[in-house]
C-alpha cells in the first residue's frame, strides 16, 4: 500500500509539471496594479501587505497570507514572473495531494467494502483528473488568483484534519482550528469551510448536527472563530464598490446572470472550450431568458440537499460545490465581474469526486472490465493535460490572452478594450483602434472605452478625432485625470495653450500625485519663457518620480535658461546617471559647461 501510494503522489507532482510549460508568461490584467505595481509588497517588514485597508492595493492586502506569499516571491526574485507561476503550479499541487488524502482517506471510513478496497486508487483518479482539468489553468497562469489555490489547500487541509482527528487525537483537531483560520485569511471563499466540516463531521462520526456540535463544541467554536480573521479584512470593503446592493444591478438580476453562469461552469467542465479570462459585467436578463439554466441549478440544488440529508458524503460533495460558490455566485451583486472560471476552482474538485466515485460504482454493478476503464481514464487524463498546455500557450503574451477572451465572449466589450491595449502597446495602432471602435460599440456609456480609443486616435495623429472622443469620456466623467490630461496636450498640439492650462490644473486638482501633470505644466511654462514657474513643476515632477530622467533634464534646462549652469549641469548628470544613453541630457550638459566657461553667454 505504502508502495502504491509513494507511485501515486510521484506521478501528481510530475503531471503538475503541464503547467511549467508556459511558465513564463507575463503579468496580466490585475496582475499589473496588485504586483508589478503594488509597493506594498516590496519589503517582508515592517508588513504594508499586512493593512487590510490598503487603498488602491486593498484586494491583495485584505487577503493577508496572499500577500505574504507574493512578498515572499517578490523578495526572493523581484518580479521575475517565472518564480510566481512555479509558486502557483505548487500550490495547486498541494491542493491536489491535499484531495488525494482526504478522499483516500475518507473512501475508508465510508463503511462500503468496494470503496475501502480500491480508496487509494479513486484518490489518485479523482485528483489527477482534477490536477490537470484546463478549468483550473486560470488560478495558476492569471498570477494573483493564487488566491484561489491558497484558500484550496487549507481548505481540503481542514477537512484532512477532521478526518484524522476523529481517531481521538487532539493535536489534528488543532490543526483543523489553524489551517481554517489561515484558508480565512487568503480568500473569502473559506467562509463555507466550517459548514461542511460539520457535515463531514456527521457523515462519519453519525449523529445529527446538533448532536455533532454537542460531542466537540470548542472546536465549532474555534472553527468559528475563523471567520472573525475573515471579518477584519472586510470590515474595510477591500472591494470598494465594486460589490454591494447599492451600485446599479439588483440581487434578482445579478442571481438571473449566475443561474447562466453556473450553467456555463458546468458545460466548461464537461467540454473546457472556450475558455475566458473575462466574461464582463452583469447583463439584464428575465426568467425568460435563464429558464433552462435556473431549473438545472435549481434541481442540483434539491438533489444536494436530499443527499446531506439522507446520503450525507455524497451531500457534503454537494455542500462543497455550492458553499464555494455561494459568496460569489447567488444574490449578492459583484459589478466588475459577473463570472469567473477559477470559481469553479473547489466546486470542480466535488464534481470530479462525485463522478470518478460514482462511476467506479455502475462500473462494479454492471462488472465492466478494470482494464478497459482504466484505458478510457487515461484517455481523458491526456486529453485535459493536452488542452491545458494549449490554454497555457494563451498566457504566453498579453495579446494572445485577449484575444482568446474576445474569441470565447465576443460581446463582452472590455475584453475588445483589452486588446486594443495590448495591441497599441506592441505599436499596430491601427488594429487598436479598430478593437476600440468595436468596445464603443458594446460600450457606449463607458468613459475608459472612450479615452483609449482617444488615445489611439491622438498616437495615429488624427487629433480632431481624439478631441472627440476625450470630449465624449469628460461628459461621461468630468473627473476623468488621464482624460484631462490628454485633451490638454492636444489642445497645446492645435495651438489652444490656454485651454491647456485649464485642463492641465483640473487634473492636477483630482490627482496632485501624478508627475507628468506637473511635468506637462511646466513644459507649457517654459514655452511660455515663464522658467522659474517651469522649474518648480518640474522640481514637482522629480519629488513624485525621482527615477525619471526626463524629470532631470528638464528640470536641469529649465535652471540653464535662467543662467543657473552649475545648478543645471548637476541634473543633467543625474538624469544621465538613470540613464546614460540619454542623448539630449549629455548634449545639454555639455552646453551648460560651456555656456558655464563664457560666463554665461548664449542659449539652448
Amino acid at each position: 500500500m505504502i508502495v502504491r501510494q509513494t507511485v501515486h503522489i510521484a506521478a501528481l507532482v510530475l503531471a503538475a509539471g503541464i503547467y511549467l510549460v508556459h511558465g513564463d508568461g507575463p503579468f496580466i490584467y490585475d496582475d499589473i496594479p496588485y504586483i508589478v505595481e503594488n509597493e506594498d509588497l516590496r519589503r517582508l517588514w515592517p508588513p504594508a501587505w499586512l493593512n487590510p485597508g490598503g487603498g488602491a492595493h486593498a484586494q491583495v492586502n485584505g487577503r493577508p497570507l496572499t500577500g505574504l506569499s507574493l512578498a515572499l516571491n517578490y523578495a526572493l526574485g523581484g518580479l521575475e514572473v517565472g518564480g510566481y507561476h512555479l509558486a502557483n503550479a505548487v500550490f495547486h499541487l498541494m491542493c491536489a495531494l491535499a484531495l488525494y488524502g482526504l478522499l483516500r482517506r475518507v473512501l475508508v471510513l465510508a463503511g462500503v467494502a468496494r470503496l475501502s478496497e480500491r480508496a487509494a486508487d479513486l484518490a489518485f483518479c479523482s485528483s489527477l483528473l482534477w490536477l490537470v482539468h484546463p478549468l483550473n489553468s486560470e488560478v495558476v497562469y492569471y498570477t494573483v488568483q493564487r488566491s484561489s489555490a491558497l484558500m484550496g489547500a487549507l481548505y481540503l487541509a481542514t477537512l484532512y484534519a477532521l478526518v484524522r482527528s476523529l481517531a481521538g487525537d487532539g493535536r489534528w483537531r488543532a490543526l483543523a482550528l489553524i489551517c481554517c483560520a489561515a484558508g480565512m485569511a487568503a480568500k473569502e471563499v473559506m467562509v463555507g469551510a466550517p459548514l461542511v466540516v460539520l457535515a463531514l463531521d456527521r457523515a462519519l462520526a453519525g449523529g445529527s448536527p446538533l448532536a455533532v456540535l454537542r460531542r466537540r463544541p470548542w472546536f465549532y467554536v474555534g472553527l468559528a472563530a475563523g471567520w472573525l480573521v475573515l471579518l477584519r479584512a472586510l470590515w474595510h470593503r477591500p472591494h470598494k464598490d465594486t460589490i454591494g446592493f447599492s451600485y446599479g444591478v439588483d440581487s434578482w438580476t445579478y442571481l438571473l446572470n449566475q443561474a447562466e453562469a453556473i450553467a456555463h461552469y458546468m458545460g466548461l467542465f464537461f467540454w473546457p472550450h472556450p475558455l475566458a479570462l473575462d466574461y464582463g459585467s452583469p447583463r439584464s436578463l428575465g426568467f425568460a431568458d435563464i429558464w433552462w439554466q435556473g431549473g438545472l441549478v435549481v434541481g442540483l440544488l434539491v438533489v444536494a440537499g436530499w443527499a446531506l440529508w439522507r446520503q450525507p458524503l455524497w451531500g457534503v460533495a454537494g455542500l462543497v460545490f455550492f458553499s464555494a460558490l455561494a459568496p460569489t455566485s447567488s444574490f449578492i451583486p459583484i459589478l466588475n465581474e459577473v463570472a469567473a472560471e477559477r470559481r469553479m476552482y473547489l466546486p470542480s474538485a466535488a464534481l470530479v469526486v462525485v463522478l470518478v466515485v460514482g462511476g467506479y460504482l455502475l462500473l462494479e454493478k454492471y462488472r465492466c472490465a478494470d482494464r478497459r476503464a482504466a484505458a478510457v481514464l487515461a484517455c481523458i487524463v491526456l486529453v485535459l493535460a493536452w488542452t491545458a498546455v494549449r490554454r497555457g500557450a494563451d498566457y504566453a503574451s498579453t495579446e494572445a490572452i485577449w484575444r482568446s477572451a474576445v474569441a470565447a465572449q465576443p460581446a463582452n466589450g472590455r475584453a475588445y478594450v483589452n486588446l486594443g491595449a495590448a495591441l497599441q502597446e506592441r505599436g499596430a495602432v491601427r488594429k487598436a483602434i479598430s478593437q476600440y471602435r468595436r468596445a464603443v460599440e458594446l460600450m457606449p456609456v463607458s468613459a475608459t472605452v472612450h479615452y483609449n480609443l482617444g488615445s489611439a486616435l491622438q498616437e495615429s495623429g488624427d487629433l480632431p478625432a481624439a478631441v472627440d472622443q476625450y470630449r465624449r469620456a469628460l461628459m461621461l466623467q468630468p473627473d476623468y485625470p488621464a482624460a484631462l490630461l490628454n485633451l490638454g496636450q492636444v489642445q497645446r498640439a492645435q495651438g489652444a495653450d490656454a485651454a491647456a492650462e485649464d485642463l492641465y490644473r483640473r487634473a492636477l486638482r483630482l490627482t496632485p500625485e501624478r508627475a507628468e501633470i506637473h511635468a506637462s505644466l511646466g513644459k507649457l511654462f517654459f514655452a511660455r519663457g515663464q522658467y522659474d514657474s517651469a522649474a518648480a513643476r518640474f522640481r514637482q515632477a522629480i519629488d513624485i518620480a525621482p527615477q525619471s530622467a526626463e524629470g532631470y533634464n528638464s528640470l536641469g534646462t529649465a535652471l540653464a535658461m535662467q543662467g543657473h549652469y552649475r545648478e543645471a549641469a548637476n541634473y543633467f548628470r543625474r538624469a544621465l546617471a538613470i540613464d546614460p544613453d540619454y542623448t539630449r541630457a549629455r548634449v545639454n550638459l555639455e552646453r551648460a559647461r560651456s555656456e558655464r566657461a563664457r560666463a554665461g553667454q548664449g542659449v539652448f
